[in-house]
This record gives structure tokens, sequence and C-alpha cells, in this order.
């Protein structure tokens, strides 16, 4: 991240003329300075949370090209991402770093790199900047056996067929005769108006988005995990209460 002053200009019109001002104005100097500068180098290892647009990216690429000027080979370093777009702009920014160094750290990544031969601006590709999915990817390409996935596999940009299948197979265990409980058949049936496809498809998009509601269901039935028999009817409300 760049601390450098930067030079504001005011252009002001005045009957008859016209005048411009230019002034230094300083950058603010953030109040984690130390913080960061801890986290960008290799040192140890940290955990940075921030909200959005506070710097996490640019820190990101510092602490990436810190490692470059120490490493025996760029593949041992490995930036993950979770969208294609976040992967590409963080190589977008390493590179340009590398292209045009302004600073120790990105002088010291491209020496590091012309002494080793590497030429990272003529190969990119080496540089492990990928998403999960990517990465996931890689491994099972390598570890054929050992992911049990062998060589024939495919990978979807939508698993909502899987969901789709998991969803069907619960509501049917639950519509068995051996199932649990009445009272969860009379929650799904009021709730879907006894519409299996529409009672498959609200259990699918809530597995698709289980990280919304899995801490509040699991908090609820887990203060009911000593109970002898539990009250169904009062956690099915609460998890109805939740959906609505």
């Amino acid at each position: 991240m760049s601390l450098n002053n930067r030079e504001v200009s005011e252009t002001s019109q005045r009957p008859g003329r016209e005048t411009t001002a230019r002034r230094d104005a300083p950058l603010p100097t953030p109040p984690d300075i130390e913080q960061r500068r801890r986290a960008a180098y290799p040192s140890g290892s940290f955990l940075v949370q921030a909200p959005a647009g506070s710097g996490k990216t640019t820190l990101l690429v510092e602490r990436f090209l810190a490692l470059l000027a120490h490493v025996s080979s760029p593949e041992e370093i490995l930036a993950i991402t979770f969208t294609r777009k976040a992967a590409k702009e963080m190589r977008s920014r390493v590179l340009k770093k590398l292209a045009h160094p302004q600073d120790d750290v990105s002088r010291g990544a491209l020496e590091h790199n012309a002494r080793k031969g590497w030429d990272l601006l003529a190969n990119p590709q080496r540089l492990k900047i990928q998403t999960i999915d990517s990465f996931a990817y890689s491994l099972v390409q390598r570890l054929p056996y050992a992911s049990r996935l062998g060589l024939d596999y495919q990978t979807l940009d939508s698993a909502s067929i899987y969901y789709s299948d998991a969803a069907s197979g619960l509501i049917q265990s639950v519509l068995s005769p051996q199932s649990l409980n009445q009272d969860v058949i009379c929650f799904l049936a009021d709730l879907v108006d006894n519409d299996f496809d529409k009672a498959v498809k609200l259990v699918a998009d809530m597995l698709q988005r289980r990280d919304q509601w899995i801490g509040v269901v699991s908090s609820t039935v887990q203060a009911h995990v000593g109970d002898a028999t539990p009250d169904w009817e009062q956690l099915l409300k609460t998890g109805r209460e939740f959906l609505v």
C-alpha cells in the first residue's frame, strides 16, 4: 500500500482570470499500520479480518511479493481466493508491481526472480493464485487414486441437482412409516401445502444457503439435547419463524 504524498489540484474561476492552486495533501496513516507491516512479511502466520475496501488484497499482494523474495520456487507460494475475479485481480497486481517496482518489497521480489531465472513476467502461470475450486481440481488431477475419483470426473458450476437429490431423499425418509415424529410430517405438510415438489425445492434452497441458518438451528437443537422427550413442536415453531 502506498503512503506517498499526493498532489491535489484546485481550480477556481474568478472574473477575468483562472487560478490554479496546488498543495501536497498527505494520505492519513492507518491506525493499524504496524499490524499491516507485520502481516505483510513472512515472519509468522496472521489472520486478517477487515471490511470491504480496507486494503486486504493490497496486504495480501505485499505478503506474496515478500515471500517471492525468499522461496526457492514460486510454486511454493499458494494464494487462494473465493472467486475467479479476485484471483485475476490479485495476479494482475502482483505482475504490475514486478513490472514497475516502486518499493523495496517489489524490488526484492524482482531481483530474486532474476537471480533464480524464473522470468515471471513471461511465465505468469507459475504464480499459484487460484480459487478454492481450482486448487481442489489440481489436487484431484495429481492424486486420482487418493481422491477416489479416478480419471473420470467433472466439475460443476452449480450443485443444485445434488441439493435437490439430498432434499428429496430427506423428505422421503421423513414421510416413511419409520419416521421419528409426526410433528415433522405435519410441519412440512403445513409449510408447503402437501406439495412434495415444493418441499424438495424449499429444502434444496435451504441447503444452498445453510451458512445462514445452520448456526441458529444447531444452537436450538443443542438446547434440547438432554431432554428425554424434546418438544418437537416448539423446535419446529422456532425453525419456521426463522425461515419465514
